[in-house]
């Protein structure tokens, strides 16, 4: 619906001018979705023992792992890969 309002009120210039605008701050915004990832205790890798390693409650580890305390921060990698691209 934004696109078609742009086409309608911007030329094609100006519509490729706010999409390279808008595009880092979409970035930035999927980073700060990804906080409650945190929080939620979702969105996590494997099994690890790097001391960066994510503790999970008992009650939120998937059927299979539950004798593994700590787990990959992916959602943390997602966040540093979103900042840096939107920082690029």
């Amino acid at each position: 619906m934004g696109l078609w309002v742009l086409r309608r009120r911007l030329s094609w210039p100006d519509i490729r001018r706010f999409m390279n605008v808008a595009a880092p701050s979409l970035l930035v915004a999927q980073a700060i979705g990804r906080i409650g990832n945190y929080f939620n205790q979702e969105l996590f890798g494997k099994p690890t023992t790097l001391p960066w390693g994510l503790e999970i409650s008992p009650a939120h580890r998937p059927p299979g792992y539950l004798q593994y305390a700590t787990f990959q921060p992916t959602f943390l990698y997602e966040i540093i890969w979103n900042l840096a691209l939107a920082g690029f």
